[in-house]
């Protein structure tokens, strides 16, 4: 399935691990709503250090701070799994926020 607007109904859109190389524990990331913060459970706030969006045509920012503030970055579907997250978003994303491209 893929995004056709905006309003479309949401599902988990991002894939993401405690280890590099998506070693465990690892979780979904559901999006409650498109362009839109999410925060980060306290489970997964700031131990990410791989991830991969699962729809290639969905692209997701992610935040250092909760409430999509601090340092900024981008990944979409079309790059595929990162095994290896930036030094910058290592063990430090705490939001989301995704929407369709």
């Amino acid at each position: 399935m893929s995004p056709q607007s905006s309003s479309r109904a949401l599902y988990d859109v991002m894939y993401a691990c405690d280890g590099y190389d998506f070693t465990p524990p690892c979780w979904t990331i559901p999006v409650p709503t498109w362009n839109n913060w999410y925060v980060l459970p306290a489970v997964m706030n700031k131990v990410i250090s791989s991830m991969q969006v699962l729809e290639s045509d969905v692209k997701c920012l992610i935040y250092a701070s909760t409430n999509c503030r601090g340092n900024t970055g981008g990944i979409d579907g079309t790059m595929g799994p990162i095994g290896k997250i930036t030094p910058l978003f290592n063990n430090n994303v705490s939001s989301v926020a995704c929407f369709p491209m």
